[in-house]
């Protein structure tokens, strides 16, 4: 009668050299049509590098904004020290200091002119090129879900639903980085504008 081989992890039989054991290997995250799905990393560098230009951009555009917020502080910065050192020890809201030196208008000019930037940026690029200029420099690009094959540019529709919607969430911090942290947990590595936009990033190269 046949014997059975020894099963894998186990002793190997006398006269056969030792053979490490390894992991099977699961599936690697890809589309339907088999293109392989970017990894977090890429996004996260390819967006800070995405980030850096949409700041500059908003900077020069907001100059004035950018200007009056910077004397404003500088202004109660100063004041803030030599109340301190004269032993005024009176506490002020930072709503109301913010009001005092006339930071909230042009903090919230800034944030305008940041979010119309945005806005641009995502939208004309994801429509022409498919990747934003980070995206191309990290190899990856977005395609309509479960479409890796797609031809570069996303359609319109596409596209503005994935920029208005990275744009909003972007105005609140903390719901920006828990949509920014979605790729982890969801199967498809979507974030909600992905989702909104019925899309995924896949990598080009």
């Amino acid at each position: 009668q046949q014997g059975y081989g020894p099963y894998q992890g186990a002793a190997p039989m006398p006269g056969q050299p030792a053979q490490p054991w390894q992991a099977p290997a699961g599936p690697a995250a890809q589309t339907a049509d088999g293109v392989p799905l970017s990894g977090w990393g890429r996004r996260a560098v390819a967006w800070i590098i995405d980030s850096f230009l949409i700041s500059a951009v908003s900077a020069l555009l907001g100059w004035n904004f950018v200007s009056r917020l910077w004397h404003g502080s500088q202004q109660m910065m100063q004041d803030i020290i030599a109340e301190a050192q004269s032993g005024n020890t009176t506490q002020v809201s930072g709503p109301e200091m913010v009001e005092r030196y006339g930071l909230t208008g042009p903090s919230q000019g800034l944030q305008l002119i940041s979010f119309a930037v945005t806005l641009a940026y995502l939208l004309l690029l994801w429509r022409f090129l498919g990747a934003t200029l980070g995206q191309k420099l990290l190899g990856i690009r977005v395609v309509p879900v479960d479409e890796g094959r797609a031809p570069r540019p996303l359609a319109w529709g596409r596209a503005l639903a994935r920029a208005g919607m990275f744009s909003m969430l972007s105005l609140i911090p903390l719901v920006a980085l828990v949509n920014y942290l979605l790729p982890l947990w969801t199967k498809k590595r979507q974030t909600l504008h992905d989702m909104a936009g019925r899309t995924q990033v896949v990598r080009s190269r």
